[in-house]
């Protein structure tokens, strides 16, 4: 899926439930995995391929959501925020450090857009929850997905 397909598929949904839906931003997904504790994996410190869908877990494709529930998820309840698919997010690639008023956040362009949480396919590296990756908003690939964030009484959820 592109990115273009996830951000139309985000919008469709927002059509059609009243809701606010989007991608969500680098950093509001970084939140959701990393927790205030700032984890370097959704569960904790240490890896662990029982809570995951990464290459060295040998499984070779992606898996229902929930499969890896609740011991993978993140402190906020997110599922499979390390690997299964990684993610695009709503923010164009631009190097660290992040400032958030320099336009990443932008929705519009063809800038190269950052996917986070690694996939199915990805090394231990990639399941991170501070590793970036990015690819052309028209690029496809089966281990490449999405997630929706919504804007709730102006917080993103």
């Amino acid at each position: 899926m592109s990115w273009y397909e996830a951000a139309a598929y985000c919008r469709w949904l927002g059509q059609a439930t009243g809701r606010g839906f989007r991608l969500p931003t680098e950093a509001e997904w970084e939140k959701a995995a990393r927790g205030r504790d700032a984890r370097i994996f959704p569960w904790g410190d240490r890896f662990a391929a029982a809570r995951c869908n990464v290459r060295v877990g040998g499984l070779d494709r992606t898996v229902p959501v929930g499969r890896f529930s609740p011991a993978g998820d993140s402190p906020y309840g997110c599922a499979q925020m390390a690997g299964n698919v990684s993610e695009w997010t709503a923010t164009r690639y631009t190097p660290y450090p992040y400032e958030p008023d320099d336009g990443r956040d932008d929705p519009d362009g063809e800038a190269e857009r950052v996917t986070r949480g690694g996939s199915w396919h990805s090394p231990v590296l990639r399941a991170r929850t501070s590793s970036r990756g990015m690819n052309d908003p028209d690029f496809t690939d089966n281990d490449l997905g999405f997630r929706c964030a919504y804007d709730a009484e102006g917080q993103a959820s």
